[in-house]
């Protein structure tokens, strides 16, 4: 059965990836992958250092999920963040994703080295984004139709200008190839919605973000728990002084 592409959202809008974020936290960290909706939390256990890291990997190679394998990798970087040693950590990481034979290694990698930037010493970012540029590139031809390579790049180029590519236009492919997916939606609503902060609100962008979010709650009918997180979600947009909602982001809010 041929996939459904609203022709709506391959529109292109262009707005500049060089963006000052004021938003409650980088890209990488805020969008909302799912923490708590589709697993209870905690939905990881990264306790023991000694097995913590063989335990991610089985976690990759063996579960098929995407969002999963996302949720993951943040998870072991925050529990690790605790006693400083999610650096040497998340390096590891990289090198085994480089190693793999799996399809989608490349974009966990390209997500895990987004979150070295954000953690390791200023003077490493520049080698980072050097070794992010290939991955980029790597994931933009070979994986055309993969919604969570889209929203990864997305997030990178949302996050570090020094890429100069067009998130904009990356998490609408996302929210196109990815429009049977609650998840994906999900995770596209709430990207937007963080760089939406940066424009103190956009109503264009925010249609965007009304049709993620709308797409949620068809897939998921009658889920008050998927429903009050997206009342969350815009709520704390909502909450920011200065910002300026559209009818389209109150309607998600009514109810």
């Amino acid at each position: 059965m041929r996939r459904r592409i609203p022709i709506l959202i391959l529109g292109s809008l262009l707005f500049s990836a060089a963006l000052v974020l004021a938003t409650p936290g980088p890209p990488l960290a805020a969008t909302d992958l799912g923490e708590g909706l589709v697993a209870a939390e905690p939905e990881f256990d990264f306790k023991d250092p000694a097995t913590a890291g063989q335990q991610l990997l089985a976690i990759l190679d063996q579960s098929p999920d995407m969002a999963k394998h996302l949720r993951a990798i943040r998870a072991y970087q925050k529990r690790f963040n605790e006693n400083g040693e999610a650096v040497p950590r998340l390096r590891d990481l990289v090198i085994s994703l480089r190693g793999s034979k799996r399809e989608l290694a490349g974009v966990e990698a390209a997500f895990t080295i987004g979150l070295l930037i954000q953690d390791d010493a200023k003077e490493t970012r520049a080698q980072y984004i050097k070794d992010l540029a290939p991955l980029v590139a790597g994931i933009r031809r070979n994986l055309p139709t993969e919604p969570w390579g889209h929203l990864v790049v997305a997030m990178l180029f949302g996050s570090f200008p020094e890429l100069q590519g067009n998130w904009f236009d990356e998490a609408l492919y996302a929210q196109s190839y990815g429009y049977d997916n609650a998840q994906v939606q999900l995770a596209v609503g709430s990207y937007l919605l963080t760089m939406d902060l940066s424009y103190g609100g956009n109503e264009r962008l925010q249609w965007f973000i009304y049709l993620a979010f709308s797409r949620v709650l068809a897939l998921m009918p009658g889920n008050e728990a998927w429903r009050g997180r997206i009342r969350n979600l815009v709520n704390m947009n909502l909450g920011i002084p200065g910002y300026r909602p559209s009818k389209w982001l109150r309607m998600l809010t009514a109810g």
